[in-house]
């Protein structure tokens, strides 16, 4: 499977699932500040970030965000390319997430 996008709506139904693992990929003090949700876990994308997803189990499903949604897309990618079965990033980030759905 490739990487999905998914916009904010998309994301919040992803979000129900309880099977549903969500990354951060922001750095460490970006993560310190405000999360998507309690329980996601923080991986840095930087230069270990290979090495440190290949303790997560690749049949699980994941949800991946950054602060605008581009590491966290560089991020999506490198799951898909290790193997991982369903990899969601979420387009435009954290910022997008946090804007008003507009009516």
């Amino acid at each position: 499977m490739a990487v999905v996008n998914v916009d904010k709506i998309q994301a919040l139904e992803l979000l129900e699932d309880m099977q549903l693992m969500v990354i951060d990929v922001r750095s460490s003090e970006e993560a310190e500040e405000d999360l998507l949700v309690d329980d996601a876990i923080n991986i840095e994308m930087d230069d270990n970030f290979e090495e440190r997803i290949e303790m997560l189990p690749k049949d699980r499903k994941y949800l991946v965000y950054s602060e605008n949604g581009v590491r966290s897309q560089r991020a999506s990618k490198a799951m898909e390319e290790k193997g991982f079965t369903e990899v969601y990033n979420l387009t435009g980030g954290l910022v997008e997430f946090s804007e008003e759905i507009s009516c």
